[in-house]
């Protein structure tokens, strides 16, 4: 049986989030409520990464209530670690799950899913960007199939976009690109190797490892020769998370998948900055098929909307300035 895995960032999610308190249905927050509540139930989506949910997450509780008794869900945000952190949205992430198909295993001390705080940001390399670490830690969660020893980890991350304001340590000189190769790097060579090589408490489940999210970074092309900011469809890090050339000295090998454009503009889309990683082995054990965008643009469109550019324009205003992506999967 296969499972249907997304990746949605929605664009400062915000609103109460109780059903009782939302008089007017025509309110936007209530418009973007059903629609993302449409998609997900037409797309048959099993478990949601969600980036950019705001307001403690209180939207995904009302989205529950749309979806019915099935989901659960839950929301965190990375902490405030660093001087040059100066987002004041209160940017947060979130995961909604189908709870008749898939139990949370604890992590740690936690029982559900949380911030992941624990790596070392050096990447052993002599640049100005050692010890610097992400703008926004990640969340991860542990998904255990019911009634089957197959377990889904999941890192969903929203590397920084622009370099944020008022850095302090040096890097004036280091550019937005520059920084988020080096969030990529780091994880990709240290967090997901963390995660995915957490076997001591299994107790006989059998783990899968996806990071997944909007990396602001387009897929690496070879007919790209505009050299835009890229992220390699497959990198090599050694032992020690360090990104290495070929494959002859690397310890891993991390794959990045989901090329169609997935970010809007006015009348069209414009980058595919939304992607997938995993290693070598959870590629061949469990992933099916290709990862793709869900044109929502198009296909969750109102009638009302009839042009290209009122359809881009209803749905920018309406949801986000990104589509949903999605990847099959299935635990042999």
């Amino acid at each position: 049986m296969s499972y249907r895995i997304g990746s949605f960032n929605v664009r400062n999610w915000s609103g109460s989030g109780y059903e009782d308190q939302i008089v007017n249905q025509d309110a936007p927050s209530v418009r973007k409520l059903n629609r993302i509540a449409e998609i997900i139930r037409e797309e048959r989506l099993d478990i949601v990464a969600f980036q950019e949910v705001l307001s403690e997450g209180k939207m995904l509780e009302a989205l529950k209530r749309r979806l019915g008794g099935n989901w659960e869900a839950c929301w965190d945000k990375p902490g405030k670690n660093f001087p040059y952190r100066g987002d004041k949205r209160n940017e947060g992430y979130g995961f909604l799950w189908r709870a008749d198909k898939f139990e949370l295993i604890p992590i740690g001390k936690r029982d559900r899913p949380g911030i992941w705080g624990n790596y070392d940001p050096l990447n052993g390399a002599s640049d100005i960007l050692n010890g610097v670490r992400l703008i926004r830690d990640p969340l991860y969660g542990r998904f255990k199939l019911r009634n089957q020893r197959f377990e889904l980890r999941l890192i969903t991350t929203h590397i920084l976009s622009d370099k944020p304001v008022g850095m302090s340590g040096g890097l004036d000189g280091v550019s937005a690109l520059d920084m988020r190769r080096n969030e990529f790097d780091i994880l990709a060579g240290k967090i997901y190797a963390r995660v995915a090589d957490r076997h001591k408490d299994i107790h006989g489940v059998v783990p899968y490892t996806i990071m997944l999210g909007d990396y602001n970074l387009n897929l690496e092309s070879e007919s790209d020769s505009v050299h835009r900011a890229a992220v390699p469809g497959t990198a090599c890090f050694d032992a020690q998370g360090r990104r290495v050339e070929g494959s002859a000295h690397a310890r891993r090998i991390i794959y990045t998948v989901q090329e169609e454009l997935t970010s809007l503009g006015p009348s069209a889309y414009t980058n595919n900055f939304d992607h997938f990683s995993y290693d070598g082995r959870t590629r061949a054990a469990i992933i099916k098929g290709e990862a793709k965008r869900i044109d929502a643009v198009r296909d969750y469109a109102p009638a009302s909307a009839q042009t290209e550019a009122e359809k881009f324009a209803d749905y920018h205003s309406s949801v986000s300035d990104h589509v949903p992506i999605v990847i099959e999967i299935d635990f042999k």
